[in-house]
């Protein structure tokens, strides 16, 4: 699972506020004290888990608005999806929305979650300075088996729990203890039995008095048993007699319902809906007929216009008239339109002067821009900006290029001054060669043959080497050929390099071939004759030698970097090139502009940008003072052509002309205009009018056919087609229905009297007879008085037989000790039963942590010792968990082992921190869960603190990391290192 961003609607302080993720696997949260990152944490805890109401009320955002908002996560299986909690909707439970519009419940997302909950992702995926300080608070003896808790499972209380258990254990129960509770019950109750069985044993006659006792219970049992037989059919046949009235009403009623007919169609409450029907339907009849009166009239009104109308295209043509007419009447506006025109010219004018550039309002007409020339300017004037800085950064590369070559010229030579010729260097090493051998080896057959083996390996080598010298010679004619062809020199550098490499290894090595031959051929001559030098003198030979070796190893190095310095010389001489050859392309573009537009040779490159919008707002002011010119012309044409017009139109209306002009006949013209609008202004009111009556006579329609339609179903129901008859079959289901109402009262009212047996028997035979019913019940009396009688004299007996038995049971030691008894046999029960859970509790957690032992702690152990051995700087190099009655030890690098109790508490904190790290990643490949770090490693120093920030690097390459602090140092660690790592600055 991995956290893309968030968006808090509302969570504590935290309002309308937004959190990318995705940007890298590794983000860290900056923020002051009292910031809110803890309140970011808890919310995005909220988003994934959620959160009891009690405690979501804590969070209510201080400023008012409502509490949640969404976290986007991404699964392997089911890609991105997007949670939303909020406070007051579905109880705080959770929406998720697929990319496809796909939503899903809760549910849903705990299946994605597969069982992990808040508990468990705080104690494996998230720990902070808290863990710590609980951690210093623990007592040494303890701190081995926390830590083992710790990387079981995240927390350490399972080593609380443990420790609990075994102390409730002995509490209760020890084999061979006598303080705890149930040693101390387990001896009373013993005592007490034994006082028991000794007052028992005294007296025979109470076994006696026993089993007569048992056997008059069994006889006023039988009794007792026939007794209430006998009332229960007393009782009966008294319920018979007592409800006879409402007995005979129910035989009576069933048997006036089994002569009508089973099955008489028709609706429930009929005549009721009948009635109301009728009534509803009366009024809206009446409506119809006013309606339709209403209708016909406005029919004749509209006939009547429509004879007065004109045709349509002649009254369009007044209206057209007229449009013109308004037009010719505002003549003056004329005026207007020539004062703006001479006004625009002038101020025209006024511009183009004001540019000096060399350009006149004539010339504006033909002047045109192309739509892409805006941009072609700025580019211009943004290219000859960046060519003069290039140029002016290429200049100062170069200069600093020159002098750095100079500097390394000037330290090569003082080093090339110190060195010692080749040959001598290598006498000196011959002699060191010597010396060492024949002070170490003694001169037998055994080491004259392995010296003669290593001179044949040399020879070999030499071979090698020669032939590598060749082959960079070839290669170095190859690369010069490339270069040639490219231009490129940096392919002759290379050439030379390899070369050189060659020509190095060759000499190397064929100096050793020729020492040990040299070695192997004057051997015997050497073994008597050699002089060997003291231990001080070699020294000093060996210290000048590696003097010389270390001078000749900078010369390399500078030789190496004075390469590199002309390469880059070489390409900033090339970019000088390239530089000059991109300026004359600038050049030839604005000659070529210059050549469309001579007036640019006046104005500066960097102008000619605003040069455009001046030029763009005078080009739009002459096509307004064009258009002005146009409006001139057509004004006038239009004018001439008005009063043609005007005589056709009179023409085709037939109007007798009063006074022949136009405004006399325009006057006419209105005045039948004004009464053909007035007559279609009726026409269309009345037409409005006609059309809302007739949509209301549809209405009342609509309404009446719900009720005739219910009518006719009511009808149809009852099977017939007219009111009397429907009504007919009315009252004949009423009576039914009262009847089966009737039957089914009666029922009921006997049912609770008699019972359900009583009446299937009253169903099937009929009513009784109630004088036989009288005498059945007298005959009962009696019996169940004899029997009465019987009954109290087995009573007394059974009376008399345990008041002698009390009396030999009541003496206060036996009672005392029965109840006493008693009771601690209740307790130790109490007590043993609690044992018992907690031994099944303590044998079950012992087995559950030896599973996980043996499965994951190996893991976690292994990954532990890779972080600690890195948070330590390589200074304990293995953790071992506990193992054979050991508790948690570590090893240091030289071999030597710790308790961790041994430790100090900063490398117990970095025990910890590493135990955590290593459990989140191991769990991880099966969760895939983030990881959350709040402020757990800010008491390190900065060596620690950089060390714990590369191993949270290496950490989020498999697992996302989400790290809170309030720590400058952390933040600009974090800054400083600039790689994937995403920072969040917050501000409370």
């Amino acid at each position: 699972m991995r956290l893309l961003n968030a968006y808090i609607y509302g969570f504590g302080k935290w309002q309308d506020y937004q959190l990318d993720f995705s940007k890298a696997s590794l983000t860290v949260v900056y923020g002051e004290n009292e910031s809110g990152k803890s309140t970011i944490r808890q919310f995005i805890m909220f988003m994934l888990f959620g959160m009891t109401p009690k405690k979501r009320e804590f969070y209510l955002p201080k400023t008012g608005g409502r509490l949640g908002g969404t976290l986007t996560v991404w699964m392997e299986e089911k890609g991105q999806f997007t949670i939303e909690r909020i406070h007051d909707r579905h109880n705080g439970e959770a929406i998720c929305f697929q990319s496809d519009g796909s939503e899903y419940s809760e549910i849903w997302l705990k299946e994605q979650l597969a069982g992990l909950n808040e508990q468990t992702f705080s104690s494996i995926y998230s720990f902070d300075s808290n863990d710590l300080n609980r951690l210093h608070a623990i007592k040494e003896k303890e701190l081995g088996d926390v830590l083992l808790g710790i990387g079981m499972t995240g927390t350490d209380k399972i080593n609380q729990i443990e420790k609990r258990l075994e102390n409730l254990v002995n509490d209760l129960f020890k084999p061979q203890g006598k303080k705890p509770i149930i040693n101390r019950l387990l001896g009373d109750a013993e005592d007490i039995n034994r006082k028991i069985t000794e007052l028992a044993l005294k007296e025979n006659e109470y076994v006696n008095l026993k089993q007569a006792k048992y056997d008059l219970d069994e006889q006023l049992l039988t009794v007792q048993s026939k007794l209430t037989m006998l009332n229960k059919q007393k009782e009966k046949n008294e319920k018979r007699i007592q409800n006879y009235s409402v007995i005979s009403e129910y035989i009576n009623a069933k048997n006036e319902l089994d002569k009508l007919p089973e099955n008489i169609p028709f609706p429930e409450q009929g005549i009721e809906r009948y009635q109301r029907l009728k009534e509803k339907r009366l009024p809206l009849q009446s409506e119809w007929a006013v309606l339709d009166d209403t209708y016909n009239r406005y029919r004749q009104e509209l006939n009547k216009l429509a004879e007065r109308r004109l045709k349509d295209g002649l009254v369009e043509d007044m209206r057209e008239l007229f449009g013109e007419f308004n037009d010719y009447q505002e003549k003056n506006n004329y005026l207007f339109i020539k004062q703006d025109m001479n006004l625009l010219e002038k101020e025209l004018e006024q511009e183009i002067n004001q540019l000096n550039i060399g350009l006149n309002m004539y010339e504006l007409e033909g002047l045109t821009f192309p739509f892409h020339i805006e941009e072609e300017w700025s580019l211009l004037k943004h290219e000859s900006e960046q060519i003069q800085a290039e140029k002016e950064k290429l200049n100062i590369n170069l200069d600093a290029s020159t002098i750095q070559i100079d500097e390394l010229n000037q330290e090569k030579n003082t080093i090339v001054n110190r060195l010692m010729e080749h040959h001598e260097l290598n006498k000196l090493k011959e002699q060191i060669s010597q010396n060492r051998y024949y002070s170490t080896h003694q001169q037998d057959s055994q080491s004259r043959s392995k010296i003669e083996q290593l001179a044949q390996d040399w020879k070999k080598r030499k071979r090698l080497s020669t032939q590598f010298f060749f082959f960079s010679l070839t290669a170095l004619v190859g690369f010069l050929i490339v270069t040639v062809v490219t231009g490129q020199l940096e392919w002759l550098i290379v050439g030379i390099a390899v070369t050189g490499i060659g020509s190095a290894q060759r000499g190397v090595v064929g100096y050793s071939a020729r020492t040990f031959e040299n070695i192997v051929n004057t051997q015997h001559q050497q073994n008597e004759n050699i002089s060997l030098l003291s231990g001080d003198q070699l020294h000093h030979l060996e210290m000048k030698v590696s003097e010389q070796e270390q001078f000749q190893k900078k010369v390399n190095q500078i030789d190496t970097r004075l390469s590199q310095l002309n390469v880059e010389l070489l390409k900033l001489e090339e970019r000088s090139v390239f530089l000059v050859q991109k300026e004359e392309r600038y050049k030839q573009r604005v000659l070529d502009h210059l050549e469309d537009y001579p007036f640019l040779d006046k104005v500066n490159i960097q102008y000619w940008p605003k040069l455009y919008h001046l030029l763009s707002q005078l080009l739009s002011k002459y096509k307004r003072l064009s258009e002005y010119r146009q409006r001139k012309l057509e004004y006038n044409e239009r004018m001439k052509s008005f009063g043609i017009k005007v005589d056709q139109l009179t023409s085709q209306l037939g109007i007798d002309i009063v006074e022949d002009t136009i405004f006399s006949k325009m006057e006419q013209v209105n005045a039948l205009l004004q009464e053909q609008e007035k007559d279609l202004e009726d026409w269309k009111k009345t037409q409005e009018r006609a059309k809302e009556t007739a949509d209301r006579k549809r209405k009342v329609e609509t309404k009446l056919l719900p009720y005739t339609e219910e009518i006719n179903e009511l009808w149809s129901v009852a099977s017939v087609k007219d009111e009397d008859s429907f009504l007919k079959v009315g009252q004949l289901r009423i009576k039914q229905i009262e009847l089966q109402e009737l039957v089914k009262k009666s029922y009921q009212q006997l049912f609770e009297m008699i019972g359900k047996n009583e009446l299937e028997l009253l169903d099937r035979d009929g009513i009784w007879d109630k004088l036989l019913l009288e005498q059945q019940l007298s005959e009962q009396l009696a019996e169940i008085e004899k029997i009465e009688t019987y009954r109290k004299n087995i009573q007394q007996q059974l009376s008399d037989t345990k008041a002698h038995i009390k009396t030999m049971e009541q003496s206060e030691d036996y009672s005392l000790l029965q109840h006493r008894y008693a009771l601690k046999l209740d307790e130790l029960r109490q007590y043993a039963r609690q044992w018992a859970v907690y031994q099944t509790a303590k044998e079950k957690l012992l087995a559950t942590k030896k599973v996980y032992q043996n499965k994951y702690l190996p893991k976690v152990m292994k990954r532990t010792t890779h972080y600690f051995n890195r948070l330590t700087s390589g200074k304990y190099s293995c953790v071992y968990p506990p193992m054979e009655g050991k508790a948690l030890y570590v090893e240091a690098s030289n071999g030597n082992r710790f308790q961790v109790t041994e430790l100090s508490q900063g490398t117990k904190d970095q025990l910890y921190i590493s135990l955590r790290i290593a459990l989140s990643e191991v769990m991880n490949q099966h969760d895939k869960s983030p990881f959350f770090i709040d402020d757990a490693f800010v008491h390190f120093d900065a060596n620690r603190q950089r060390s714990m920030l590369s191993i949270l690097d290496d950490l989020a390459l498999t697992q996302q990391v989400i790290l809170f602090t309030c720590h400058e140092t952390v933040k600009q660690m974090v800054d400083d290192r600039n790689n994937h790592t995403t920072q969040v600055c917050i501000t409370g």
